[in-house]
């Protein structure tokens, strides 16, 4: 019998192909991701459905559907555009679909080069971004891509090759890249901080996962250790300081570890032993007792009494942890319930087992049991007909319900 700890030990010795090749979810198994303005959900037979969060107003540039006609609040639409996609990443306007075929798919809209859809040429010539694509369309210059992850402004690619990749929006530095380039615009108008196309981070080979936070980045590589960029006022770089940084430095203390999610202004770390380590503003998803809760925290620490863990999410504040046996711990900032228990320290979501999957933003979390049931808490309102409406969810996990959702699962 194989258990956990050998299954990761295999994991982080294999080759880095096969390595990013088992750390890819199962394209088979439904899943749901809440990112951004929406959530999405991955069926097992290919379909890709997105869900609106209530409270903002969408039209059909948000869909990839070209058009600004309004779309209906309560009512969740499938991408046939998208259809076997095997990762999605979304921020308020844009969203992301890493595909079978290694392409990345980009939709919504274009502001300060979002969607990485602008060839430097065009960029330089007109000193503008390309307008929004009629339909879902292919991120420049990358065609064997594994994963994909997005702020909305700001967005990181993995290839199987293990190179990182990253476009959009750099004032705090979160490409990591350096310096903002000084393109050569034939206008006398500037767009400063935008790079509207993929531009490879430097100095880092061997990446299996990455995490996007506010502004921030972080990034795992093949030998277990972690790599951040970006804004570091909070100290979500995890580097000791609170000095931004506009190139990868390594992480202190983070060793062994297998994958890393970020939040508005914290970051954490899956470890192989399986437990998790956190880092960044106090008052978020450190999961210890803290001196003070409004400070910065740049030293990575472990979570205490977070053991066990399989897979990790993070929302904004707010982290969820995927035990062994397929129950949730979770904590941090508790705003609207998204925790699912009194309390920012670790502790079990209540009600939850045989869960597959988990997904975190916003004051909200998800999770995918193994008979496809998706369950919701914090802000993410659920609907039983369009006519209805939204009934805002607590901090008690509940099916996630919306007009449009296959109910049961395919």
């Amino acid at each position: 019998m194989i258990t956990r700890r050998t299954l990761l030990a295999m994991i982080s010795s294999a080759p880095l192909a096969l390595r990013s090749a088992l750390q890819t979810p199962a394209p088979r198994e439904r899943r749901a991701i809440c990112r951004g303005s929406f959530t999405f959900v991955l069926e097992p037979d290919g379909a890709v459905t997105m869900c609106p969060q209530p409270g903002f107003i969408f039209d059909g540039r948000h869909a990839g559907l070209g058009h600004s006609d309004p779309l209906p609040e309560s009512l969740a639409f499938e991408l046939p555009a998208v259809r076997g996609a095997v990762d999605i990443a979304s921020g308020i306007t844009t969203s992301f679909a890493v595909m079978p075929d290694g392409r990345i798919l980009a939709w919504g809209i274009n502001a300060r080069g979002a969607l990485g859809i602008t060839p430097l040429a065009e960029f330089e010539a007109t000193s503008q971004v390309r307008k929004v694509p009629a339909a879902p369309t292919p991120v420049l210059d990358i065609t064997d891509a594994v994963r994909v992850a997005s702020s909305g402004d700001h967005t990181l690619a993995v290839t199987r090759a293990g190179a990182a990749y990253a476009w959009g929006y750099n004032i705090r530095g979160q490409l990591g890249i350096g310096p903002t380039p000084a393109f050569r615009y034939r206008y006398s108008e500037q767009v400063p901080h935008v790079v509207p196309f993929p531009m490879r981070v430097p100095g880092l080979s061997g990446v299996v996962d990455i995490a996007v936070g506010g502004s921030h980045s972080l990034a795992l590589l093949e030998d277990g250790s972690v790599w951040a960029w970006g804004l570091n006022r909070q100290g979500q770089l995890g580097d000791g300081t609170t000095v931004d940084r506009n190139t990868p430095v390594a992480v202190t203390g983070v060793a062994g570890a297998v994958a890393v999610v970020a939040g508005s202004m914290i970051s954490g770390a899956l470890l192989r032993d399986g437990t998790v380590m956190a880092w960044g503003w106090g008052n978020g998803g450190l999961g210890r007792k803290l001196s003070r809760w409004d400070a910065p925290y740049p030293t990575p620490a472990p979570v205490a009494g977070v053991m066990g863990v399989r897979a990790l999410a993070c929302g904004e504040s707010h982290m969820l942890a995927i035990t062994t046996a397929g129950t949730v711990i979770s904590w941090g900032n508790d705003l609207v319930g998204e925790v699912g228990h009194a309390g920012p320290l670790p502790a079990p979501v209540p009600g939850l087992k045989g869960v597959r999957s988990v997904s975190a933003d916003v004051a909200r979390s998800v999770a995918t049991l193994a008979d496809g049931t998706i369950m919701a808490w914090g802000n993410v309102p659920t609907f039983v007909g369009r006519d209805q409406r939204p009934r805002r969810t607590t901090s008690t996990p509940r099916p996630f319900v919306m007009e449009g959702l296959k109910n049961p699962p395919v």
